[in-house]
C-alpha cells in the first residue's frame, strides 16, 4: 500500500505556474531491507513520472511507501498509487 500527502503552495519557490514536485519515502521502519526499500522506490518513481502531469502546477505530492508493497506488482502498487493520489487531491481541493 501508499499513502501520499498533496501541498498546494501559492508562495514561495513554488508558486503559481511552477510543475508539480514529488517526494518518495520509503521508510526502514516500514521495509528493513535496502534492496527491498530501493525496489519500491524505483517502482514508485516510475510509476509517479506519468502521473505528474495530472496534477496542478504548484503542488508538492509526497508519496510513503508501506510494508506490503515491498510485496506488490508494478500494476498492483499502480491501483493504490492511484487512489492514494485521488484521495489526496480531493481533500487538498475541499480544504482550499
Amino acid at each position: 500500500m501508499v499513502y501520499a500527502k498533496v501541498e498546494n503552495h501559492d508562495d514561495g519557490p513554488l508558486g503559481p505556474g511552477t510543475n508539480a514536485r514529488a517526494g518518495i519515502v520509503v521508510p526502514k521502519r516500514e521495509i528493513p531491507l535496502a534492496v527491498d526499500r530501493n525496489a519500491v522506490k524505483r517502482k514508485l518513481r516510475h510509476l509517479l513520472a506519468g502521473r505528474l502531469a495530472d496534477v496542478p502546477t504548484g503542488t508538492r505530492v509526497v508519496v510513503r511507501g508501506l510494508r506490503s508493497s515491498s510485496k506488490m506488482t508494478s500494476q498492483e502498487l499502480a491501483g493504490y498509487l492511484d487512489r492514494a493520489l485521488s484521495s489526496a487531491l480531493k481533500k487538498e481541493a475541499a480544504r482550499g
